[in-house]
């Protein structure tokens, strides 16, 4: 018999043998394994876009200096 590390989840009087345990942990989390892969892509492709959109425009788009340069001072 071997011994194991972890200790049944008591739940009140309910009692989870640590084999259901794995069990649970593989239909929950091979799932979403799956899911998460093309969620993080798609996520990393936005930020990079919205980073590159936004370092364009802050290099194209010319400062407020250039729009009160020609006002007089009081």
């Amino acid at each position: 018999m071997a011994i194991s590390k972890f200790a049944p989840l008591e739940v009140g009087s309910l009692v989870i043998p640590e084999k259901k345990l794995y069990i649970a942990l593989g239909i929950i989390g091979l799932p979403m394994l799956f899911i998460a892969s093309p969620l993080s892509v798609l996520f990393w492709l936005v930020a990079s876009s919205v980073m590159l959109i936004l370092f364009h425009a802050m290099l194209m788009e010319p400062g407020l200096e250039s729009e009160y340069g020609e006002v007089e001072t009081v």
